[in-house]
């Protein structure tokens, strides 16, 4: 009896909570995702639509998806609680699926049996379009790349000088660019130090403080190494190969002269490598470069799978699905500037029973074989997570876990090879497993 009413004074609470929070136009999509066949249907036939999506994207609409499984979804109690009392008001007959718009002047449903053509018109008549987006698609990096603009005259000229300049910046990164400033410190390296441009230091810099941080598991001097593996041909250098460039592989051998922005390369042999990290930086610069000369508001960039946002933080970010491309795994309910991934099943190849992943434990010069098939990153900066994810994937769940706890306004998700999904402290439920 006390305990009945004590649940029933908590959800008075929360829908005082509810009440004061709402407002501001939110839409609500209440589904049953492993027993209800017409919300499951509804979910592939509209939900994750690309109509759907680029409406939200649009209209800029607060979505949220409030499920209700049979079975046990590792659903956190504090989301039971919210979607349990978000159902008292606005779902009081439990029937789903069901789309609901809740505002200051109350709460309209829609009826999901319309045609998809026909609920985008209703929902875009009550929450209109605020503004224009414009994409654009291109391969650079070694991956595809795509920008997504908002509120912008000439998004022809945007796109334009975008590409430029992501180019430009890949150009000096670039390990296989010749006429690179990061080959023109490879090749002097043990002979001679090399001035370079301010950013590039602080890039360089960046890399060895968090190589040092992740005590050696993330290193920007990991060329050497991977020079000797070629997963192409699937082929294992011989031990003698490893052996002959682990002493090339340490960051410590980075010497840095703020005063006149100089780099040298102690060792003979050394070569820095920003392939755990360019993608990511190149994304950070973007974002800047569209502020500081664009004067851009929104945007999106996706460089290779790396995410990085300009304007309003992300909510309801989707971790991607290791073992099934291009679907989600989880959706969370943070606010981001951005989302990266990095795992084993990206590149890899099998020899005589063992995988070879893309990714190498710098202190080895070998793949790591740690039991994790990927780590994703959220944070504000594309350059830390990019880092952090190879330097957790090197480290292994417990440490690695231990180190983003450490790191202010960072948070993972790990996914095992077993399949169990690890989480940081500060990650919340949003919706469930896809």
């Amino acid at each position: 009896m006390l305990r009945s009413k004590i649940f029933k004074f908590s959800l008075f609470l929360c829908f005082i909570v509810l009440s004061l929070s709402l407002s501001a136009q939110k839409l609500y999509y209440f589904s049953g995702s492993d027993w209800c066949s017409p919300c499951i249907q509804f979910k592939r036939s509209f939900i994750d639509s690309e109509e759907f999506k680029n409406f939200l994207t649009q209209s800029r609409v607060d979505f949220e998806i409030l499920d209700f499984p049979q079975r046990d979804k590792k659903l956190s109690k504090g989301y039971k609680t919210k979607r349990d009392s978000l159902a008292e008001l606005y779902n009081k007959e439990g029937s789903f699926p069901k789309l609901v718009v809740v505002s200051d002047s109350g709460f309209l449903r829609f009826d999901h049996h319309q045609t998809k053509e026909g609920l985008i018109k209703e929902l875009e008549k009550y929450f209109g379009k605020k503004s224009a987006h414009y994409k654009s698609t291109r391969f650079m990096m070694g991956s595809e790349f795509q920008l997504t603009i908002n509120d912008i005259e000439d998004s022809v000229d945007c796109f334009q000088k975008s590409w430029s300049f992501i180019q430009a910046t890949q150009n000096l990164i670039s390990a296989w660019d010749t006429a690179s400033i990061t080959s023109l410190l490879n090749r002097n390296a043990g002979r001679q130090k090399v001035k370079v441009p301010y950013e590039y230091f602080q890039l360089v810099k960046q890399c060895v403080e968090i190589s040092d941080l992740t005590q050696g598991a993330f290193d920007v001097s990991i060329r050497p190494a991977l020079e000797i593996w070629d997963w192409k041909k699937a082929e294992v250098p011989s031990k003698q190969k490893i052996d002959s460039v682990l002493s090339l592989v340490n960051y410590k051998n980075i010497e840095l002269n703020i005063e006149d922005t100089t780099i040298f390369l102690k060792r003979k042999g050394m070569k820095l490598d920003f392939g755990a990290v360019g993608k990511g930086y190149v994304a950070d610069r973007l974002k800047y470069f569209w502020v500081d000369s664009l004067d851009l508001k929104m945007g999106a960039i996706n460089a290779g799978g790396d995410l990085v946002f300009l304007g309003d933080k992300r909510r309801g970010v989707t971790v991607p699905n290791p073992h099934k491309s291009n679907e989600g795994l989880f959706t969370f309910d943070l606010e981001i500037n951005s989302i990266v991934t990095s795992g084993d099943y990206v590149r890899n190849f099998e020899k005589e029973g063992r995988r070879y992943s893309h990714i190498i434990d710098p202190k080895t010069c070998v793949p790591i074989d740690n039991g994790i098939t990927s780590v994703t990153i959220l944070g504000s900066s594309g350059t830390l997570n990019d880092i952090l994810a190879t330097a957790v994937a090197v480290l292994g769940e417990d440490v690695g876990l231990n180190l983003i706890e450490q790191i202010p306004g960072v948070e993972i998700v790990l996914v095992r090879s077993d399949g169990k999904e690890v989480f940081s402290s500060g990650v919340k439920f949003d919706s469930v497993k896809y």
